[in-house]
């Protein structure tokens, strides 16, 4: 545990070569902690080792991953990745997986990301009006989400859906003003 607590908070101070052997002795005392491996894949994705990377968030997926929130940001990686760091498919898996263990807003704008690198608009159109719902309370990322949704919509010329995606964005507005004190 203490291990991994220095790796997660090296990682977030950007220091990524202590991070990652904090993650080698993390691993050496528990190798089967999802968490571990999902951030040692998101350190590999920063160092660009997309083969270290692409074993690590295996091992995480294969251990039944319990992570959420470092799921959705390993996915968020692999989709912004360039070259062969840029894997949608994986983004997609770490995303299905976090929206099994708690469906949230992020998850589904994470999946949304996933699904349109790999050219699924539609799909990728409802995911994204899916996480909106979710973060009625939160509009910095309810909008991002918005921006992104309304410009595979116009990729796909359907006016149809932009005029529901801005109504949808309206009535999540309006829930939010009314649920604020």
């Amino acid at each position: 545990e203490a291990w991994f607590g220095v790796a997660y908070a090296e990682y977030r101070s950007d220091e990524l070569q202590l991070s990652y052997e904090a993650l080698c002795e993390a691993t050496l005392l528990d190798k089967d902690r999802s968490d571990i491996w999902a951030l040692l894949a998101l350190v590999h994705l920063r160092l660009d080792n997309a083969t270290q990377a692409d074993h690590s968030f295996r091992q995480c997926l294969s251990l039944q991953a319990d992570c959420e929130d470092l799921l959705v940001e390993v996915a968020g990686e692999y989709v912004r990745g360039p070259g062969q760091l840029r894997q949608p498919t994986f983004a997609e898996a770490g995303a299905r997986r976090a929206i099994e263990l708690g469906d949230s807003g992020m998850g589904r704008g994470a999946l949304a990301d996933a699904l349109a690198a790999q050219g699924k608009l539609m799909e990728a159109i409802q995911e994204a009006e899916a996480g909106m719902r979710l973060l009625v309370n939160n509009p910095e990322p309810r909008g991002l989400l918005f921006e992104r949704a309304l410009r595979w919509c116009e990729e796909l010329g359907e006016k149809g859906l932009i005029d529901t995606l801005y109504a949808l964005q309206s009535r999540c507005n309006e829930e939010a003003s009314s649920l604020s004190p």
